[in-house]
C-alpha cells in the first residue's frame, strides 16, 4: 500500500529527527506507543498503531530513515522483542536543512537562534498555534514558488 507524503508523515519525520539531535546522535529508539504518544502531543495527530507502521514502512521505503529490530532471549528461551532502532539518513537530514533555508529565505534573512548573549534565551519562543500559522504561510508561499512541499 502507498502513501502519499502527509502531515502525518512530517510529523514522523520531525520527531525522530529531534529525538536523535536531543542526544547529539543519528539514530533513536522510540517504542511504537511512545511514538504514537509524542505525534498526538505535539503535532496533535492520534494514530493507531497499526497506522504508525504503515507510515513508518513508507517512509522507510523512501529512504529518510534505516530500522534495526532488536531481540533478545528471555528468561525461558523465547524471543523477546525490545524497541526498533531508528537510524537518520542522509537523507532526512537533508531534506529538514532544505526546508530552514527555504525559511529563511521566505523571511530573507537566515534561520538561526539569537545568541544568549544577546539578552534572548535564545531566540523568540512562539506558541505552537503562532509556529503552525508560520509553517503554512512558509508552505503557501513556496507553492506559489513552484517549490515542493
Amino acid at each position: 500500500m502507498k502513501l502519499h507524503r502527509t502531515h502525518t508523515c512530517e510529523a514522523i519525520l520531525h520527531i525522530l529527527l529531534s529525538l536523535s539531535r536531543k542526544k547529539s546522535r543519528f539514530w533513536c529508539f522510540p517504542s511504537q506507543k511512545r511514538l504514537c504518544e509524542l505525534l498526538y502531543e505535539f503535532h496533535g495527530v492520534s494514530v493507531s498503531r497499526r497506522s504508525l507502521n504503515r507510515y513508518l514502512d513508507v517512509l522507510e521505503s523512501e529512504g529518510f530513515f534505516r530500522r534495526i529490530r532488536r531481540l533478545r532471549k528471555g528468561d525461558d528461551g523465547r524471543l523477546v522483542f525490545g524497541s526498533t532502532v531508528y537510524v537518520i539518513s542522509r537523507k532526512l537530514v537533508q531534506y529538514a536543512g532544505r526546508w530552514l533555508r527555504a525559511i529563511g529565505a521566505l523571511f530573507e534573512r537566515p534561520v538561526r537562534r539569537a545568541p544568549r548573549a544577546a539578552g534572548g534565551g535564545g531566540g523568540e519562543i512562539l506558541s505552537r498555534e503562532k509556529a503552525l500559522e508560520l509553517i503554512r504561510e512558509a508552505k503557501l508561499k513556496l507553492l506559489q514558488r513552484g517549490c515542493p512541499a
